[in-house]
C-alpha cells in the first residue's frame, strides 16, 4: 500500500526526522481490540506538534499571553502500519516539510524504538516484550501528515507565518 505523500521508501523518509517525543501507551487510549484507537494518535501528533515549536522557542509567542493569533490544524491525516499496544513505549516524530505564506505543512511518524518490539502471548493476550537484535532500526508503526495554519483570532482570517517563527523553522529543518 503506498502512502500519498511519501514518495521514496518508508525507511529513508523516516530518517529524517530529527525531532521525536517519547510517549508510553496508557491504558486509556486502547479500545475494545486492545491496541491503541484509532483517534489517539492525533492526539500523539498534536503533543508532539507542540513540543515541536517549544523546542524550537515559537510555542508561548504563537499560544500565550495577549497575543492577537494562533496556529491552528487545518487538516490532518494517518496510515496506520502496525498495531500498537498498552503499555508499549512508542516516539513520535513532527518535521516540518513546506512552510507557505500563512500554513507549515507537517509530517508525523510514529515508531517503537530501537531494541523495543511487543507482541501478544497467544495464551493471555497480554503484551510481551520481543527482544531485538541490537542492530535493528525502530519499526515504524504509524505516519501521517497535516497542515497548520496561522490566524487571527477576532476575524479567523489567515496571517503570514511569524519571520521569527519562519526563520526558526527554516533553520531547524535546513528549508532556506
Amino acid at each position: 500500500m503506498g502512502i500519498p505523500f511519501i514518495d521514496e521508501p518508508l525507511e529513508r523518509w523516516a530518517e529524517r526526522f530529527r525531532f521525536y517525543r517519547p510517549f508510553k501507551v496508557r491504558f486509556g487510549e486502547i479500545d475494545a481490540f486492545g491496541h491503541v484507537n484509532n483517534v489517539v494518535y492525533f492526539r500523539y501528533f498534536e503533543q508532539a506538534r507542540i513540543e515541536y515549536l517549544a523546542h524550537l522557542g515559537v510555542f508561548r509567542e504563537m499560544f500565550e499571553g495577549s497575543t492577537s493569533s494562533i496556529i491552528v490544524a487545518a487538516n490532518l491525516e494517518a496510515h496506520y502500519l502496525a498495531p500498537v499496544y498498552f503499555d508499549e513505549q512508542i516516539d513520535v516524530g513532527v518535521k516540518a516539510e513546506r512552510i507557505g505564506r500563512s500554513s507549515i505543512d507537517l509530517s508525523y511518524v510514529v515508531r517503537r524504538p530501537s531494541g523495543a518490539s511487543c507482541a501478544r502471548d497467544g495464551a493471555t493476550g497480554a503484551n510481551v516484550d520481543v527482544p531485538r537484535s541490537s542492530g535493528e532500526k525502530p519499526k515504524v508503526v504509524a505516519v501521517g501528515r497535516g497542515t497548520i495554519v496561522h490566524v487571527d483570532r477576532a476575524s479567523g482570517k489567515s496571517l503570514p507565518v511569524p519571520d521569527d517563527v519562519r526563520r526558526a523553522v527554516e533553520t531547524y529543518e535546513r528549508l532556506a
